[in-house]
Protein backbone atom coordinates (compact mmCIF):
# COMPACT_ATOMS: atom_id res chain seq x y z
CA UNK A 1 0.00 0.00 0.00
CA UNK A 2 1.15 3.35 -0.91
CA UNK A 3 1.26 5.68 1.79
CA UNK A 4 3.44 8.88 1.17
CA UNK A 5 2.68 11.35 -1.07
CA UNK A 6 4.83 13.22 -3.72
CA UNK A 7 3.82 16.51 -5.60
CA UNK A 8 5.50 17.66 -8.79
CA UNK A 9 4.67 21.48 -10.52
CA UNK A 10 4.63 20.85 -14.42
CA UNK A 11 6.78 24.19 -15.57
CA UNK A 12 10.01 25.44 -14.77
CA UNK A 13 10.27 21.98 -12.03
CA UNK A 14 9.79 18.61 -14.64
CA UNK A 15 10.17 20.44 -17.57
CA UNK A 16 11.75 23.78 -19.05
CA UNK A 17 8.47 25.10 -21.36
CA UNK A 18 9.89 28.86 -21.15
CA UNK A 19 10.83 28.58 -25.03
CA UNK A 20 7.59 26.93 -26.10
CA UNK A 21 5.53 29.18 -23.52
CA UNK A 22 7.14 32.37 -24.84
CA UNK A 23 6.80 31.36 -28.63
CA UNK A 24 2.54 30.34 -28.00
CA UNK A 25 2.09 33.69 -26.03
CA UNK A 26 4.32 35.75 -28.34
CA UNK A 27 2.00 34.01 -31.43
CA UNK A 28 -1.16 34.68 -29.71
CA UNK A 29 -0.49 38.16 -28.50
CA UNK A 30 0.19 38.74 -32.64
CA UNK A 31 -2.76 37.86 -33.64
CA UNK A 32 -4.25 40.78 -31.14
CA UNK A 33 -1.83 43.51 -31.85
CA UNK A 34 0.62 43.11 -29.48
CA UNK A 35 4.47 41.88 -29.29
CA UNK A 36 6.36 40.21 -26.68
CA UNK A 37 9.97 40.37 -25.68
CA UNK A 38 11.70 36.99 -24.60
CA UNK A 39 13.42 38.45 -21.83
CA UNK A 40 10.15 40.27 -20.37
CA UNK A 41 8.43 37.12 -20.59
CA UNK A 42 10.90 35.07 -19.11
CA UNK A 43 11.53 37.43 -16.46
CA UNK A 44 7.88 39.09 -15.79
CA UNK A 45 5.28 36.73 -17.23
CA UNK A 46 6.71 32.84 -16.92
CA UNK A 47 5.62 30.93 -13.65
CA UNK A 48 2.16 33.14 -13.52
CA UNK A 49 -1.09 32.85 -14.38
CA UNK A 50 -2.04 34.33 -17.70
CA UNK A 51 -4.74 36.94 -16.29
CA UNK A 52 -2.22 38.13 -14.25
CA UNK A 53 0.89 38.97 -16.79
CA UNK A 54 -1.15 39.31 -20.09
CA UNK A 55 -2.13 42.93 -18.95
CA UNK A 56 1.67 43.30 -17.64
CA UNK A 57 2.31 42.45 -21.32
CA UNK A 58 -0.03 44.99 -22.94
CA UNK A 59 0.96 47.73 -20.30
CA UNK A 60 4.54 47.37 -21.64
CA UNK A 61 3.15 47.40 -24.95
CA UNK A 62 1.79 50.54 -24.30
CA UNK A 63 4.10 52.73 -22.70
CA UNK A 64 5.94 54.16 -25.96
CA UNK A 65 2.79 55.96 -26.42
CA UNK A 66 1.25 56.31 -22.69
CA UNK A 67 2.18 57.52 -19.53
CA UNK A 68 0.97 58.01 -15.48
CA UNK A 69 -3.05 57.33 -15.30
CA UNK A 70 -3.73 57.33 -19.27
CA UNK A 71 -1.25 54.30 -19.50
CA UNK A 72 -3.37 53.06 -17.03
CA UNK A 73 -6.64 54.15 -18.35
CA UNK A 74 -5.93 52.42 -21.62
CA UNK A 75 -4.56 49.05 -20.27
CA UNK A 76 -7.81 49.37 -18.00
CA UNK A 77 -9.63 49.73 -21.10
CA UNK A 78 -8.10 47.17 -23.77
CA UNK A 79 -7.52 44.05 -21.05
CA UNK A 80 -11.41 43.07 -21.35
CA UNK A 81 -12.25 39.16 -20.58
CA UNK A 82 -12.45 38.66 -24.28
CA UNK A 83 -8.95 39.59 -24.89
CA UNK A 84 -7.96 37.30 -21.93
CA UNK A 85 -9.67 34.07 -23.13
CA UNK A 86 -8.80 34.79 -26.84
CA UNK A 87 -5.18 35.56 -25.85
CA UNK A 88 -5.66 32.10 -23.84
CA UNK A 89 -7.49 29.86 -26.19
CA UNK A 90 -5.01 30.86 -29.02
CA UNK A 91 -2.02 30.03 -26.88
CA UNK A 92 -3.36 26.34 -26.23
CA UNK A 93 -4.05 25.53 -29.69
CA UNK A 94 -0.78 26.70 -31.62
CA UNK A 95 1.41 25.10 -28.35
CA UNK A 96 2.47 21.79 -29.70
CA UNK A 97 3.86 23.51 -32.70
CA UNK A 98 6.74 24.62 -29.73
CA UNK A 99 7.40 21.43 -28.29
CA UNK A 100 10.88 21.18 -29.73
CA UNK A 101 12.02 23.92 -27.54
CA UNK A 102 10.61 21.73 -24.22
CA UNK A 103 13.50 20.45 -21.98
CA UNK A 104 12.99 17.48 -19.91
CA UNK A 105 13.80 17.18 -15.78
CA UNK A 106 15.16 13.70 -16.26
CA UNK A 107 16.55 13.90 -12.74
CA UNK A 108 13.00 14.05 -11.49
CA UNK A 109 11.47 12.01 -14.37
CA UNK A 110 13.66 9.28 -13.25
CA UNK A 111 13.27 9.99 -9.66
CA UNK A 112 9.19 9.74 -10.25
CA UNK A 113 10.35 6.12 -11.77
CA UNK A 114 11.89 4.68 -9.04
CA UNK A 115 9.74 5.54 -6.59
CA UNK A 116 6.18 5.64 -7.94
CA UNK A 117 5.42 1.88 -6.83
CA UNK A 118 5.52 2.72 -3.00
CA UNK A 119 4.86 6.47 -3.14
CA UNK A 120 1.37 8.41 -4.74
CA UNK A 121 2.56 10.59 -7.08
CA UNK A 122 0.50 13.47 -8.64
CA UNK A 123 1.52 16.12 -11.02
CA UNK A 124 0.17 19.80 -9.42
CA UNK A 125 0.09 22.61 -12.22
CA UNK A 126 -1.87 25.53 -12.46
CA UNK A 127 -1.49 24.96 -16.35
CA UNK A 128 -4.57 24.45 -18.25
CA UNK A 129 -5.67 20.78 -19.09
CA UNK A 130 -5.47 20.39 -22.55
CA UNK A 131 -1.82 21.72 -22.38
CA UNK A 132 -0.78 19.78 -19.35
CA UNK A 133 -2.02 16.45 -21.28
CA UNK A 134 -0.75 17.38 -24.59
CA UNK A 135 3.04 17.45 -22.89
CA UNK A 136 2.37 14.16 -21.01
CA UNK A 137 1.38 12.41 -24.09
CA UNK A 138 4.22 14.39 -26.23
CA UNK A 139 6.89 12.53 -23.54
CA UNK A 140 4.91 9.59 -22.80
CA UNK A 141 5.04 10.41 -19.53
CA UNK A 142 0.75 9.94 -18.50
CA UNK A 143 1.42 7.12 -17.02
CA UNK A 144 3.79 8.58 -14.49
CA UNK A 145 1.40 9.70 -12.24
CA UNK A 146 -1.61 8.51 -10.18
CA UNK A 147 -3.25 11.86 -10.19
CA UNK A 148 -2.96 15.02 -12.36
CA UNK A 149 -3.93 18.19 -10.82
CA UNK A 150 -4.84 21.02 -13.45
CA UNK A 151 -5.96 24.55 -14.01
CA UNK A 152 -9.78 23.60 -14.06
CA UNK A 153 -9.89 21.38 -11.21
CA UNK A 154 -9.34 24.47 -8.83
CA UNK A 155 -10.67 28.32 -8.81
CA UNK A 156 -8.09 29.52 -6.60
CA UNK A 157 -4.42 30.08 -8.19
CA UNK A 158 -1.25 29.70 -6.98
CA UNK A 159 0.07 31.03 -4.19
CA UNK A 160 -2.83 29.92 -3.07
CA UNK A 161 -2.27 26.56 -1.82
CA UNK A 162 -5.47 25.11 -2.31
CA UNK A 163 -4.53 22.77 -5.23
CA UNK A 164 -2.32 21.27 -3.08
CA UNK A 165 -4.34 20.93 -0.16
CA UNK A 166 -6.85 19.00 -2.47
CA UNK A 167 -4.02 16.65 -3.89
CA UNK A 168 -3.70 15.64 -0.06
CA UNK A 169 -6.99 15.01 0.58
CA UNK A 170 -7.64 13.33 -2.50
CA UNK A 171 -4.92 10.53 -1.40
CA UNK A 172 -5.95 10.97 2.60
CA UNK A 173 -2.25 12.16 3.39
CA UNK A 174 -1.06 14.21 6.22
CA UNK A 175 1.18 17.36 4.77
CA UNK A 176 3.76 15.76 7.18
CA UNK A 177 3.88 12.75 4.56
CA UNK A 178 3.73 14.46 1.73
CA UNK A 179 6.55 16.26 -0.03
CA UNK A 180 6.19 19.08 -3.09
CA UNK A 181 8.90 20.13 -5.87
CA UNK A 182 8.27 23.61 -7.10
CA UNK A 183 10.68 26.05 -8.72
CA UNK A 184 9.04 29.23 -9.15
CA UNK A 185 8.22 31.81 -6.16
CA UNK A 186 4.69 31.44 -6.69
CA UNK A 187 4.31 27.92 -6.39
CA UNK A 188 6.71 28.06 -3.61
CA UNK A 189 5.17 29.91 -1.15
CA UNK A 190 1.53 27.49 -2.31
CA UNK A 191 3.88 25.20 -1.49
CA UNK A 192 4.73 25.93 2.01
CA UNK A 193 1.67 27.19 2.68
CA UNK A 194 0.21 23.53 2.32
CA UNK A 195 2.28 22.86 5.35
CA UNK A 196 4.01 19.99 3.46
CA UNK A 197 7.73 19.28 3.43
CA UNK A 198 9.23 21.22 -0.34
CA UNK A 199 11.80 20.79 -2.37
CA UNK A 200 13.29 23.53 -4.40
CA UNK A 201 14.31 22.87 -8.03
CA UNK A 202 16.77 25.01 -9.57
CA UNK A 203 17.79 25.01 -12.90
CA UNK A 204 18.46 22.06 -15.00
Amino acid sequence: MKEKLVMFDMDGTLYDTVGSNYYAYKEALEQCGYTLDREFFANVCFGHNYKTFVPLIIKDNLKGEYTGQELDTQVKERVTEELLEKVHEVKKDVYKKYFDEIRVNEGLINLIKRIKYNTNIALVTTASKKNVYDILEHFHHVDLFDYIFTQEDVKEQKPDPTCYIVAMEHFGVKPEESYIYEDSDVGLKAAYKSGANVIKVGKF
